[in-house]
């Protein structure tokens, strides 16, 4: 039964904030999809109960006092642990992510693996 505390309470999805960054170099839209490796589940992006299929970021200019860098931020959501591939893609590059999701009841202490 999904918890109804926290951010996603009342959700089957689970989920993550993530810090993005966009290289002084590139001020194009960026569109960030996903999906799990290992399963059936999806990937998805955002608050609520159901989150976004994918991720889309405007284009623009980044931060001038942060030497042109970009910076976004959003959730990333997931409704049960395994490998997960992000596909990220602008109009002149497009970038693979690979991760592995893990439960834990406490982040902070994740070691960064998962328990057999």
């Amino acid at each position: 039964m999904p918890s109804q505390a926290g951010l996603f309470g009342g959700s089957v999805w689970g989920g993550q904030a993530l810090k993005w960054l966009g290289a002084p170099s590139y001020d194009g839209p960026v569109l960030i999809r996903g999906r799990k490796l290992t399963g059936h589940d999806q990937l998805g992006f955002g608050g609520g109960a159901v989150p976004l299929a994918e991720m889309d970021v405007p284009p623009g200019g980044g931060d001038p006092n942060a030497g042109g860098w970009r910076f976004w931020s959003g959730y990333t959501r997931l409704r049960s642990p395994g490998c997960y591939g992000l596909q990220v893609d602008g109009t002149t590059f497009s970038e693979i992510i690979i991760f592995r999701a893990c439960p834990s009841s406490d982040p902070i202490r994740q070691t960064g693996r998962c328990k057999p």
